[in-house]
C-alpha cells in the first residue's frame, strides 16, 4: 500500500498530492473514504486525477509507466486506458521505461 500512496504522490504532485497521499495514509489505502473527507479542499480534478492513479498502481508500480499514462490527455479512467493502450503500446512502454538511464 504504502508504494501506491508514494506513486500517487509523486506522479500528482504538489500540495494536492501531499494532501491527498497524507490522508490516504490516515485513511489505511482507503481511497473512496480520502476522497469523500478532501471533497470540499482539493479540487474534483485532482480527486479525479488520484482516483486513476491509484488505480493505475494496482496494475503497475512503475512510476514511468503509470506516470505516462495518467499524463496522457485522453486518459480519464481505466476503461480509456483499454481503449488507446493495447498490449503492444503497453509492452513498449514497459521496455522504455526498463532502459531509460537513471
Amino acid at each position: 500500500m504504502e508504494r501506491r500512496i508514494e506513486l500517487l504522490n509523486t506522479v500528482l504532485g504538489g500540495e494536492d498530492g501531499k494532501k491527498i497521499s497524507t490522508q490516504l495514509r490516515i485513511d489505511k489505502g482507503d481511497l473512496p473514504t480520502t476522497i469523500a473527507t478532501l471533497k470540499d479542499t482539493v479540487p474534483a480534478a485532482n480527486l479525479e486525477r488520484a482516483s486513476l492513479i491509484h488505480s493505475l498502481s494496482a496494475i503497475s508500480l512503475d512510476e514511468g509507466i503509470v506516470s505516462t499514462i495518467a499524463n496522457d490527455p485522453e486518459i480519464t479512467s481505466l476503461r480509456d486506458v483499454a481503449l488507446h493502450y493495447d498490449n503492444t503500446k503497453l509492452a513498449a512502454l514497459a521496455t522504455l521505461n526498463a532502459f531509460v538511464p537513471a
